[in-house]
C-alpha cells in the first residue's frame, strides 16, 4: 500500500506542477467550469485531471480500467480515490512547509515535468 500512496503523491505533484505552469488559462477554466471540492474550492473536471496526470504516468492507464469499473464509471469517484479533489490554487497559495509532504518538491522526489499540449 505504501507504494500506491506514493503513486499518489506523484500523481498530485504532477497535477500542482501543471496547473503552476498553466495557471492563466486554468484560472478562466475554473470560472466557468469548476467543481467544488471539500476544501471550499474549486477544480477542474475529472476528466482533464485524468487526462494530465496520465500523460506524465503513463502505468495509470494500466490501472484505469479498474478504477473505472470499481467507481462504476464515475471520474470524480477515480478523483478521490487519487486525492486530487482539491483545489490547485489554494494549494499552491500554500508555504511549502504546510504542504502535505508528498506534495512539497524534495532532493530525492523530484517534480516530473507537466506534458505540454
Amino acid at each position: 500500500m505504501a507504494a500506491f500512496e506514493e503513486f499518489k503523491g506523484t500523481l498530485r505533484n504532477t497535477w500542482l506542477e501543471y496547473v503552476r505552469n498553466h495557471r492563466p488559462w486554468l484560472e478562466v477554466y475554473l470560472k466557468q467550469r469548476g467543481f467544488k471540492t471539500g476544501d471550499n474550492g474549486r477544480r477542474p473536471d475529472a476528466g482533464l485531471i485524468l487526462g494530465v496526470v496520465t500523460m506524465a504516468a503513463p502505468q495509470l492507464l494500466d490501472m484505469l480500467p479498474t478504477f473505472f469499473k470499481l467507481s462504476q464509471g464515475n471520474p470524480d469517484a477515480i478523483i478521490d480515490a487519487l486525492d486530487l479533489n482539491f483545489d490547485p490554487f489554494k494549494e499552491l497559495a500554500k508555504p511549502v512547509a504546510q504542504l502535505p509532504e508528498s506534495s512539497a518538491p524534495s532532493e530525492d522526489k523530484p517534480v516530473v515535468e507537466s506534458p505540454h499540449f
